[in-house]
Order: structure tokens, then sequence, then C-alpha cells
């Protein structure tokens, strides 16, 4: 049985990771600042600590393999935003201090006692384990009232980075996600706010986003996201929302007319895909540093979709070009056929 690591799953996008595991198997040690842990399972053995204490990552380290033994998979999904949100200019040390060495120092080195064990797993079909970042959209978007947060999920991306790198030649992949507006407890202190600007146009779906949201939509689908170039940015006159794309693997596909009737019928089942985006190439042409989450599944989009119906084509050329992309990943990871 796999074994995956989980920090800050005492509650939210931590407690939704460590359910999600154990539905599917995993054995799970979790790790948050609270005594006890809500989730009662055989499978979850819960350690109470803070992350930016070297004593209490080497004890959740060791803790972990003496339960369950070799680590499989880390989620550094532990953060804090400021006990008070202040203007840049008014931000003190103390803030900066106990967001960072929480957010970016504790992310830095459990990531790294994890990784010297993780490396010396046995390898599995070319990879000896996997570790996933959860940081924010912060990361890259300035808030000005509480910069010391952005700064520190800055770093996170940096971290994932570097292990990215650093852990290549060991099969083991590093990656990032980054959040939106979720309801979590962290979010909880300013709900008014983006309750306010949610119902002002913020976001196309009039709602907050969910822990369980994204896999829920598609489960077991297959698909990869990347932001768009106008993420969080005004435009046509419209407040600034979170923009990504989807790129869906589906079975090789070569008259444009059943493709473009595809991408349609997507988005008629799906109606928060924009209509009058339905090109696959658009958002990746000038998009400066795309941010790229791969999502892997047991199936393709066609396959949970009604019988295709012929369409006109619109955008044939740019749509021509994204599967020329995505067939040149294909052939890099060897994954399957894509369009």
């Amino acid at each position: 049985m796999k074994h995956v690591i989980i920090s800050g799953c005492s509650r939210g996008i931590g407690a939704a990771c460590a359910q999600k595991f154990l539905e599917d198997g995993w054995n799970v040690t979790g790790m948050g600042r609270s005594t006890e842990s809500s989730i009662k399972h055989d499978n979850f053995y819960y350690v109470s600590g803070d992350l930016s204490s070297s004593d209490d990552r080497n004890r959740l380290v060791c803790s972990a393999i003496n339960k369950f033994g070799q680590i499989d998979a880390l989620v550094n999904v532990a953060g804090v935003a400021p006990l008070e949100r202040r203007d840049l200019l008014e931000m003190t040390e103390e803030s900066y201090d106990r967001v960072m060495e929480i957010n970016t120092k504790g992310t830095l080195f459990l990531t790294q006692a994890v990784a010297r064990k993780m490396i010396h797993n046995t390898e599995e079909k070319g990879t000896r384990g996997y570790i996933c970042n959860i940081s924010s959209l912060s990361a890259y978007t300035s808030s000005v009232s509480r910069g010391e947060y952005c700064i520190s999920k800055a770093g996170v991306s940096m971290i994932t980075k570097l292990f990215a790198d650093r852990l290549a030649e060991y099969g083991i992949p590093v990656n990032e996600v980054r959040p939106g507006i979720i309801a979590t407890d962290m979010t909880s202190k300013v709900q008014a706010k983006y309750d306010a600007l949610i119902e002002g146009g913020l976001l196309p779906i009039k709602r907050w986003g969910q822990p369980e949201d994204v896999a829920a939509a598609f489960p077991g689908v297959s698909f990869a996201v990347c932001y768009s170039r106008n993420h969080m940015k005004e435009k046509n006159g419209k407040a600034a929302r979170p923009k990504f794309h989807c790129y869906f693997p589906v079975k090789r596909i070569t008259d444009s007319k059943v493709y473009t009737a595809m991408k349609q019928q997507l988005q008629k089942r799906f109606p928060w895909f924009d209509a009058n985006a339905m090109d696959a190439a658009r958002f990746y042409f000038g998009t400066k540093e795309p941010q790229v989450m791969f999502i892997t599944g047991e199936k393709t989009v066609d396959q949970v979709l009604p019988e295709l119906i012929t369409a006109g084509s619109r955008n044939a050329t740019r749509s021509q070009k994204a599967g020329c992309f995505i067939n040149l990943y294909r052939q890099s990871t060897n994954t399957g056929d894509t369009v």
C-alpha cells in the first residue's frame, strides 16, 4: 500500500487531499497544528506539530516511516496568512517572519527531509516518488494588503522548480498547484469581501470554489491546465477574474469539424468554459512562462461525452497548431494519442 505525507491536513485543502488519498487506498500521515484531527481512519496517522520547527519536521518524517514505512508521495499544503492584513507600507517584520517561517522555510526543509529518504526508494515504473506543492495564485498576483503572503507563495513556486531540477535524475516529479478563491478557514476572515466580488462578476460561476471541485468535475479524466495571459486582468470592461484553460487528451481526430463539435459539446455540458474562446491554442501563444498542471486519469474526455455532432469549424488553424503542440508532448512522454 502506498504512503503519502500531507502537511496542513487538519482542515481545508489538506483535509480534502487526505480524504481523497484514503479513498484511493493510500496510507496517509498528516501533520497540523491542531492537537488532533477530525479524520478517523485505520490508514490515517496524525502528527501534531509546527511546520516551522525543525524538531517537529524531523519527528513527522520519522513517525511516518515508523508507522507506514517508505514514503511514496509528499503533498505540501500547510500555510498561514498574516494575522492582520496591512498595507505593504505598514507590514511588520514579525508578520513577515511568521509567514515565511511556515509557508516557505517549513515547506523547503520538509521537502528536503522527505527527498533525502525518497531518493533511496526502489524505482517503480521509472519513478521513486512524487512531490506536490500547494501554493496559491498569490504566487504571481500582487496583493498589497498581504505582501508577506504573496512573497512566501512565490518562494514555494521557486522551491518547486529547484526540487524538480534536483530530483529529476531520481525520477521524482515535483509539481505545483495554485488554488484561487477556495472556501477554507484561511479565507473565512475575508468571506464578506469575496462574496461581494463574486456577486459582482469576479467569477463566471457566482460561488466560491471548493477543494474538491476540479477533480469532481471530471472524475478519472486526464487533462492539463494552463493559466491565460489575461488571468486576473480586466478585459472588455469586466473585472479581473481567474482565467485558465484546459487541454483534454482524446483519441486521434483528423476532421477539424468533428474536433470543433466536441469542444462545443463540452462547453454546453460544462458552461463555465467560455463559449467565445473555443479555439484550443489562443491562450498558449503570447502567454509568458505559462504554468501547466497535468492531471492523469484512466479515461479521456471523449469517453464521457455523448455522441459527437458535426458542426462548422472555428479557428481551425489555431486548433490544429494546438494539436501539434500536444502531440509533441505525447511523443516526448509516450502518454498516448492526443489532439
